[in-house]
């Protein structure tokens, strides 16, 4: 039996970069910003999708979200404040600086177009709060299915190493033999080497139970992946 590589997707599929916004889809979004986090992110905290937004016109959004960014997360849309933005992610403090040099500063609209809607949405819960002193541990309840493509977000949007660290703590803990390699991979795709070594030491202490076929695949998909684990082997 081979390695299930497609048992936990990553969102949009794989680390594709952020990019800049249309300019439209302005209108009409309710504000997000004051959900609390929760086992499931509260649908509040993601406003509609851009092709149920009508009426109004431009000065509607402006109005609307005043002093706040629009978040386009996939096809999903969400009001939030600069200063919660930026101070949560160093992506959004560089994005959104008047002297940052990028195209979206100063414009009320960033996109987000491969992400997960629902990995945001802790994070953006996280952002909120921690804002308000609430404890890392509740703030990032990230159910099981969703810990891969948030701890994916949070690095891509340079968020602390303390919400990265937490989100692979878990993954660590989640993984099995089963499992395992194909972890591995994912986690040395997404540059963290903490948890790929976290994973490596696994496997090592639970070799005899990994899959041949598994570990044949990773040498055959993923080489150097398999030379690293082959030389974590030679040395027990």
């Amino acid at each position: 039996m081979g390695l299930n590589w497609r048992s936990a997707p990553l969102a949009g599929g794989g680390p594709a970069g952020l990019q800049q916004p249309g300019a439209g889809r302005r209108r009409g979004l309710r504000g997000c910003a004051a959900a609390l986090p929760s086992q499931q992110p509260p649908p509040s905290l993601l406003g509609p999708s851009p092709a149920d937004v009508g009426g109004g016109g431009g000065s509607t959004c402006a109005a609307s979200c005043s002093g706040a960014v629009t978040v386009l997360v996939g096809k999903r849309a969400c009001c939030a404040h600069r200063a919660i933005l930026a101070a949560g992610s160093e992506y959004f403090a560089r994005l959104l600086a008047p002297e940052g040099g990028f195209a979206e500063s100063g414009a009320v609209e960033v996109a987000l177009p491969d992400a997960d809607p629902s990995a945001f949405a802790h994070l953006l819960s996280y952002m909120y709060g921690t804002h308000r002193g609430l404890p890392c541990t509740q703030l990032l309840a990230v159910p099981a299915e969703l810990l891969r493509p948030t701890a994916e977000l949070a690095g891509r949007l340079l968020m602390s190493p303390a919400v990265t660290a937490q989100l692979t703590e878990r993954l660590a803990a989640r993984t099995t033999a089963a499992t395992v390699l194909s972890d591995l991979v994912w986690a040395d795709a997404h540059g963290l080497t903490e948890l790929a070594e976290r994973l490596r030491a696994f496997a090592v202490r639970k070799r005899k139970a990994l899959e041949l076929d598994g570990v044949e695949e990773l040498a055959e998909r993923y080489p150097q992946q398999a030379a690293k684990l082959l030389r974590a082997f030679a040395k027990v």
